[in-house]
């Protein structure tokens, strides 16, 4: 296994013009949750101050679009990104009871993009379009006792814009995206185990996504890279379901997440 991922890896490295990039970054977690009449429910939240995350990306090389024009490069990208935060609860108990507490998050986030770019002068402009996966633990031990899965795979479009100046680069990306089949699982809790009890279809769900990339060449193969990433998801009033004591349902909420990354790329 072990000698196929490292034949796999050598065979992509050898393509001129594929890259890999590294980066380690922070998460500033902006989460709500509204009742039917649209008034503020409860909250999950944390500032940007330490490092709890990390991202891989590639870029697969597929050459030109139309041999003869050398101007729009085609790009398979493949991405992943992991972040572990523990944001402060602000909402109440199931009883009403106004409450308090701390919240373990584990963000996991990924996608497959297809990519067509133009080389104009210093300018690069690209759309690209994708398949992603979103998966989100919100670990609620502490004040609610379960944990609640998020989790749906989502379609994606938007546009890049880079400028170049010297070793020095800066652009924007913003994509729309699309939600297919998005579910949130409540698992019950306690001491011994954790068992599965209600799976809601959340419905109606779609975001959008801005990044904003700051970087120097330091050479003609690395690059180092700051970034800024803005992540938003609306999701809507999922379905009620029937529980041992009346009703249950996911509330409508927004998440509105904002990046911060350091990263390295290596151009092959």
């Amino acid at each position: 296994m072990k000698k196929l991922i490292l034949i796999i890896f050598v065979l992509f490295s050898s393509v001129s013009g594929s890259s890999l990039e590294v980066g380690l970054g922070s998460i500033k977690f902006n989460y709500n949750e509204y009742r039917d009449n649209g008034t503020w429910l409860d909250s999950e939240k944390s500032s940007t101050s330490e490092i709890d995350g990390a991202f891989i990306k590639y870029d697969y090389d597929l050459g030109f679009l139309i041999d003869n024009d050398q101007k729009y490069n085609q790009k398979l990208e493949l991405y992943y990104s992991f972040h572990f935060t523990t944001t402060n609860y602000d909402g109440s108990l199931q009883d009403g009871t106004p409450y308090t507490g701390l919240t373990d998050n584990y963000l996991h986030q990924g996608h497959l993009r297809y990519k067509a770019i133009n080389h104009i002068e210093n300018y690069e402009i690209g759309l690209f379009t994708g398949l992603g996966y979103r998966y989100w633990d919100r670990d609620l031990l502490g004040n609610s006792g379960y944990l609640e899965t998020y989790q749906f795979p989502y379609y994606e479009a938007g546009l890049s814009w880079k400028w170049y100046d010297g070793n020095f680069f800066m652009g924007l990306e913003a994509s729309y995206q699309k939600a297919y089949k998005p579910t949130m699982i409540a698992y019950t809790k306690n001491k011994t185990n954790i068992g599965r009890d209600l799976e809601f279809d959340l419905g109606d769900t779609k975001g959008k996504k801005i990044s904003i990339p700051l970087g120097y060449k330091i050479n003609n193969n690395l690059k180092i890279i700051l970034k800024y990433v803005y992540d938003e998801w609306s999701i809507e009033k999922s379905n009620i379901l029937p529980t041992n004591t009346g009703t249950a349902w996911e509330p409508s909420s927004e998440t509105k997440n904002s990046y911060t990354y350091i990263s390295f790329e290596y151009n092959f």
